[in-house]
């Protein structure tokens, strides 16, 4: 879940607990800005994934990244006692990792929407795949455009090592129709 931390900052509140529901531990994770949470899950190590949108600066070789733009996709691998083993993110404000899951040969495959918010043309939306290796090195990275509106909210693995995403799509500001897209393992439909 998000906590709320000083300010307008908040930052990912994640708590781990055992199997009769005592407190193995907690801990927060967050920067100088705004953090959110959309999914964690358990991984094959007995660690977790967890996967959200963060504001907050980043410091990198070439520049930094200001808190003032739109949230980008971000997500920790924690090992089972909560210390981060790797972080990432995708330097894109308009995406959005709805859900992930952990394939079968230990990567992590992110699923959800992307808009363009520098152009402010916020009905124009692709669903996307993101698939990334055991260490959070990028796979590869899809972005499917069925119409004008198209977000992804749920992924699973199928028995053949491709994946099943489910959403909607719509071609106008009626209503939405059901999108499932089925993609194989290098993300291809």
């Amino acid at each position: 879940r998000t906590h709320k931390s000083f300010g307008e900052s908040t930052d990912l509140f994640v708590a781990s607990y055992g199997p009769d529901d005592t407190l193995l531990w907690a801990s927060t994770y967050g920067g100088t800005h705004k953090e959110y949470l959309n999914r964690a899950i358990p991984t094959s190590d007995s660690g977790y994934l967890v996967s959200g949108g963060s504001q907050s600066m980043f410091f990198t070789a070439m520049k930094v990244f200001s808190p003032e733009r739109e949230p980008r996709p971000i997500a920790l691998k924690l090992d089972a006692a909560g210390a981060i083993e790797w972080a990432m993110t995708i330097d894109d404000s308009g995406m959005e990792f709805r859900d992930v899951i952990q394939m079968r040969d230990g990567t992590y495959l992110f699923v959800g929407d992307w808009w363009d918010w520098r152009t402010g043309e916020s009905d124009n939306w692709d669903a996307y795949a993101v698939k990334v290796s055991a260490q959070g090195a990028l796979v590869w990275a899809f972005r499917y455009d069925a119409s004008l509106i198209d977000a992804a909210f749920g992924v699973q693995e199928d028995v053949d090592s491709s994946a099943v995403i489910a959403g909607y799509t719509k071609s106008d500001q009626g209503s939405a129709n059901l999108l499932m897209l089925k993609i194989d393992r290098t993300g291809r439909p």
